[in-house]
């Protein structure tokens, strides 16, 4: 059984998944309580994005097996392929109270707080994993990022050279020194390590948005907003919060401000959604995209055709009810953007109903005005929905 497993495992870490599989269902008509074999079958669904299966597969391994550490750290890191981050918690915990002397596992948890922008507790997680192993790559990765977020970036930088010089073929670290390059504004090195680590990890979905995010930082209004989203993440959840709640009072105070703030806000909601639709159409970019991606961005696409169509029309016509449709479709993209960003089922939920919401009002504030009735309520409630979301957006941020 044992050599069986080696056997498989080596066939995965050379990406042979289907002779994998064909091995894990012949072990499995010998061994169907092998809980070791149905991890591997996890582990196989997982590299192949198939998360449900891969879910379904590390259950049957824990109940085979519900003394195994390792079956809990699997289904963490599914829960964090899912951005499930609490669920992937409370299973890396687990992982943990069985098996208290693995560094990967500290490493794992520390990354989770770290999304969660609990930067401090992070360090402190990520440095007891460091006590058990100082010369673990996951770990020194992830003191890395959190250190690049507190402002060391110095020291960062040398935790992962030193990490090269130790590995150079870790395709996560040169991802890592990737968003290090682009948060320095030095393009032409993050696309250096960001392609190393994909020809080392061509799945590496880390590396394929710090990539993503590099092409698209030659244009220099998403390089602003980028290095401005960079700043607020270093100065931390409270003083951000300071800072736009004072912007905003000193806009009251300081009216001709507004225009600067109108810019700001309608920047940070819309370069993102155009940036992506417009490096979809360069065809080794839209390779960058996961699949969630480039189904929003596909809707995005179709949104933006639709908003477009309408305003030429409206215009053109003087049917200015399409306008509505061409404001509702186009508000729509950004919640599409941002669906895959949100953490939580019910993050997801908001956006999408928000979205619909927007594009309903439109298409509603048109067929109301075809119909020769009163359109403007409904573009009234569709103007301050726009508004809601922006506050809703703020607050759950």
């Amino acid at each position: 059984m044992n050599d069986l497993i080696s056997r498989i495992e080596i066939l995965i870490d050379r990406d042979k998944l289907d002779d994998a599989q064909q091995r894990i269902s012949e072990g499995l008509s010998q061994y169907p309580d092998s809980g070791g074999l149905h991890a591997l079958q996890s582990k196989v669904y997982t590299e192949r994005r198939q998360l449900k299966k891969a879910m379904e597969s590390i259950k049957t391994a824990i109940s085979c097996d519900p003394t195994n550490d390792y079956f809990y750290y699997l289904k963490a890191m599914i829960h964090l392929e899912k951005d499930d981050y609490k669920k992937c918690s409370k299973n890396i915990d687990k992982a943990l109270d069985i098996e208290p002397n693995y560094a990967p596992y500290y490493g794992v948890k520390a990354s989770v707080l770290l999304s969660l922008g609990k930067r401090d507790e992070a360090i402190e997680v990520v440095e007891d994993g460091l006590e058990i192993d100082p010369h673990n790559a996951y770990c020194q990765n992830v003191l890395s990022m959190a250190l690049t977020q507190a402002g060391e970036t110095g020291t960062s930088h040398e935790i992962l050279e030193h990490q090269l010089e130790q590995d150079p073929e870790n395709a996560f670290t040169h991802a890592n020194m990737g968003y290090q390059y682009l948060r320095e504004n030095n393009l032409e090195k993050a696309r250096e390590h960001f392609g190393a680590s994909l020809t080392i990890d061509p799945t590496n979905e880390f590396a394929k948005a710090g990539m993503l995010n590099t092409i698209k930082a030659s244009n220099p209004l998403f390089r602003a907003l980028l290095q401005y989203g960079f700043w607020m993440e270093k100065i931390g959840e409270a003083n951000r919060w300071v800072f736009i709640i004072g912007f905003l009072v000193v806009v009251r105070v300081l009216p001709f401000l507004l225009p600067l703030y109108l810019i700001i806000v309608f920047s940070t909601w819309f370069i993102g959604p155009l940036s992506d639709v417009i490096v979809y159409f360069n065809k080794y970019s839209r390779y960058l995209f996961n699949d969630m991606e480039r189904k929003l961005t596909r809707i995005n696409l179709l949104l933006i055709g639709v908003a477009a169509a309408s305003l030429v029309f409206g215009l053109l016509s003087s049917r200015y009810e399409f306008l509505g449709l061409a404001f509702g479709a186009f508000m729509a993209i950004v919640p599409v953007y941002l669906y895959e960003s949100k953490i939580t089922n019910n993050g997801k939920l908001i956006a999408a109903l928000f979205a619909l919401g927007f594009l309903s009002l439109g298409i509603l504030t048109t067929a109301i005005g075809l119909l020769g009735m009163d359109y403007m309520p409904v573009g009234i409630i569709l103007f301050f929905s726009v508004i809601i979301y922006s506050w809703v957006g703020n607050i759950s941020k």
